[in-house]
């Protein structure tokens, strides 16, 4: 049976994987257009990229359509090269509900392009339109645990009260530690499971990730990275394309509708309700980016254009893979017959 990565190369081997190469090492060329992509194929033809050190962030039209991508990518890559930057809150952000695990994973994608650890950043205009803290500041709100390590309990706990980490009774949600004797459990913003640090004295003794439901421990790790809440300080809050330089490329179905639904989300309103009720983020809407900035860093960075037939402009070098949506055979197998031979 054909694996996937063979099933990858077969669909970029030959002059279109040359063309490709070619146009991806030329930085000269600052826009281009990769047409004639259906179905998964931007996926399998986006593994085959090779841009360097520098991770290439994918924003796809919707929330729906950078799930379906990630997903692709991750099949073909593996979640250790993928990360994902959805949006921080639920439904919208003009509601103010914050949503916990899209922070977790909005933490980790920055993690990612900080330490060129993924080989792509999968976003939406819903996710960018959203600020995230500044390079600089992300390094501040960190705290690194290491076994082995020494540091004193109390010194640990000083460091989350002032990253803003509140105490509970038990952990159940990112920003929150409890401490009972020895122990010292944290949630941070930066791992989809709590950590558990035993201390004896003033030596990390060992350091566990744990089930909240059950208690029970997940594994042993040789670290903590513990990072802090994302919106803190909105003095020091970037868009998500700061993160990039100028040759970091950025892939995209329609330049225009990312900007236009970027601007839409930034000169919303918090809803009347979540000022009323007074319940969830009522700042929420001061964690949007400035819209005109944000164009004027998109227009700065290499933009791919990617899709059946995108929309493009003069000066636009192209690469057409001449792919088409899979038919509807409704069991006809006469037409599978003819699709197959074509």
């Amino acid at each position: 049976m054909m694996e996937l990565t063979e099933l990858c190369s077969l669909f970029t081997d030959g002059a279109r994987a040359k063309a490709l190469k070619s146009l991806i090492s030329d930085r000269k060329s600052r826009r281009f257009a990769l047409t004639g992509l259906a179905g998964s194929a931007p996926a399998m033809l986006f593994a085959s990229l090779h841009s360097g050190k520098r991770p290439v962030l994918v924003a796809a039209d919707d929330p729906d359509a950078a799930g379906y991508l990630y997903h692709d990518l991750c099949q073909i890559l593996g979640q250790d090269k993928v990360s994902i930057l959805p949006s921080g809150y639920k439904r919208d952000i003009r509601y103010g509900q914050p949503d916990p695990p899209q922070q977790i994973l909005r933490t980790e994608a920055l993690g990612a392009v900080s330490s060129l650890s993924a080989r792509f950043i999968v976003s939406c205009p819903e996710g960018l339109a959203e600020t995230v803290p500044a390079p600089s500041r992300l390094e501040e709100a960190s705290l690194l645990l290491r076994k082995g390590g020494r540091m004193r309990m109390s010194d640990a706990v000083d460091r989350l009260v002032q990253l803003g980490f509140v105490r509970t009774d038990y952990v159940y949600e990112p920003g929150q530690y409890s401490r009972r004797g020895s122990i010292l459990d944290v949630f941070s913003f930066s791992h989809e499971l709590p950590y558990r640090i035993d201390f004896f004295d003033d030596e990390i003794d060992s350091v566990r990730t744990f089930n909240v439901e059950t208690q029970l421990s997940e594994e042993q790790t040789d670290s903590a990275g513990i990072v802090g809440g994302m919106h803190e300080d909105t003095g020091s809050e970037v868009s998500f394309l700061e993160y990039l330089d100028k040759d970091s490329i950025i892939l995209c179905r329609d330049t225009d509708w990312l900007l236009s639904r970027v601007r839409e989300i930034a000169a919303g309103e918090i809803s009347a309700a979540v000022i009323e009720s007074g319940e969830g983020d009522t700042d929420a809407m001061s964690h949007t980016v400035d819209a005109d900035r944000f164009a004027a860093r998109l227009e700065s960075l290499r933009i791919g254009l990617y899709g059946t037939s995108p929309r493009t402009g003069e000066g636009t070098d192209r690469i057409d893979f001449d792919c088409t949506p899979q038919a509807l055979y409704h069991k006809n197998f006469d037409i599978i017959s003819k699709s197959f031979t074509q």
